[in-house]
């Protein structure tokens, strides 16, 4: 129905804006504060080294959604979507799984102040 793809589209958006933060701020971020930053690198030097960090699980599926991000922000014919929204509702516990090993990573920083 039109109001299941506005769900959809909505969905898809999203997962396209929060996998784009993750990837080019959050693990660049990341790489910052751990004094891991290096000149040049690129998104896949990045990816592999969130791997190796734990904030990932796999680098070959972070390159994958990377890809599927791309795939959203340049396909706006309706036909090629629908194949994208079974790609999104595939990817998002990874993506929500990534939120959480980033949170729980990132408490090492944390300082308690009492």
């Amino acid at each position: 129905s039109l109001d299941e793809l506005e769900h959809f589209e909505a969905l898809t958006s999203r997962f396209a804006r929060l996998s784009d933060f993750i990837i080019q701020k959050i693990f660049r971020l990341i790489e910052k504060i751990d004094l891991d930053e290096s000149i040049g690198s690129t998104v896949r030097d990045r990816i592999n080294r969130a791997e190796k960090k734990g904030l990932i699980i796999s680098a070959e599926e972070f390159i994958d959604i990377k890809e599927l991000r791309n795939s959203i922000a340049h396909e706006y014919h309706q036909n090629v979507m629908f194949a994208v929204f079974n790609d999104v509702l595939r990817y998002c516990p990874i993506i929500f799984n990534t939120v959480i090993r980033i949170h729980n990573y990132c408490q090492k920083y944390s300082v308690s102040i009492n």
